[in-house]
């Protein structure tokens, strides 16, 4: 597979969204003024399309589908932390994975004081969009149908299947297109910091050597990826990071990695509870 995207010029941008084209017929929709960087994903089929996530919220991500495909457009989150999540109360069900941390999240939504360090203006690129506020930065309830490990997503001409990756979060999936080999990782494989250390209700339970197990189950059920879409920074990410991140992280739980201590306060964290183990062109974070 060719390794390269190509750029949209969206009509519906609305000054927030940018779009790029990637290798099988798939969308990546990026936040890019916000520093999560976030990227959702409008993977099309010929009787139907998936959504792998809605953003930050801050603007409408229904009006870029709806641009960019003619049909039923059905939601999936990758999980439920608050910037993959912010336009699930545009769309009438959301599929999550079965997971108790899920179902509260949906039940709940998250208020703007829980996230209230993320609508600060030093994480916009260029200021605040227009006519934001920081109390607009929240996720309303939403309906889900919840889904199992192993289930599948017919688009028509492709399938898609549901794969369970606890790790980042209890309630983490990935999507795979074994037909062309496409992986589309949510928060668990991506270039830059990866975060292995919640325990909280905002951010639901992260656990490293859960982590570990589902990067290996996917090496092992996937054997033929050509390319992995991530859902923070670089959309693109070579499948040789599997296998590298594997080692990486058991080198952390045995104790062989050298980390350094986090001298800021982080999610929630304080500072010096962290250490950021740094490895070639990613990151892991976990408790100290």
């Amino acid at each position: 597979m060719m390794r390269r995207a190509v750029p949209i010029q969206l009509k519906n941008h609305q000054d927030w969204f940018t779009c790029l084209k990637l290798p099988g017929e798939i969308y990546a929709i990026r936040e890019e003024k916000h520093w999560q960087n976030v990227t959702s994903f409008l993977i099309c089929g010929s009787h139907r399309a998936i959504l792998f996530d809605t953003g930050l919220g801050i603007r409408d991500i229904r009006k870029v589908a709806e641009e960019l495909y003619d049909g039923q457009i059905t939601v999936i989150n990758s999980h439920c932390h608050f910037d993959h999540i912010g336009n699930n109360w545009r769309f009438d069900k959301v599929v999550v994975f079965d997971d108790e941390y899920a179902m509260h999240t949906a039940a709940a939504g998250v208020p703007c004081e829980m996230i209230a360090d993320q609508a600060a203006e030093e994480a916009f690129s260029g200021g605040y969009p227009e006519g934001f506020s920081p109390k607009d930065l929240f996720c309303r309830p939403y309906s889900v149908s919840a889904a199992q490990d192993g289930d599948f997503f017919n688009l028509g001409d492709r399938r898609l299947e549901y794969i369970h990756t606890p790790g980042h979060s209890s309630d983490c999936i990935m999507l795979y297109d074994r037909s062309m080999g496409i992986l589309l990782a949510g928060d668990m494989i991506y270039h830059g910091a990866l975060y292995a250390m919640f325990d909280d209700t905002l951010y639901g339970r992260s656990d490293l050597g859960q982590y570990i197990d589902s990067i290996q189950k996917v090496a092992g059920m996937c054997p033929e990826i050509r390319a992995i879409y991530a859902s923070h920074n670089d959309c693109i990410v070579e499948p040789a990071m599997l296998q590298k991140m594997a080692d990486a992280m058991s080198g952390i739980r045995q104790g062989k990695a050298e980390g350094i201590t986090v001298e800021r306060e982080q999610y929630g964290f304080k500072k010096g509870q962290l250490k950021q183990y740094i490895f070639d062109g990613y990151s892991v974070v976990c408790r100290r």
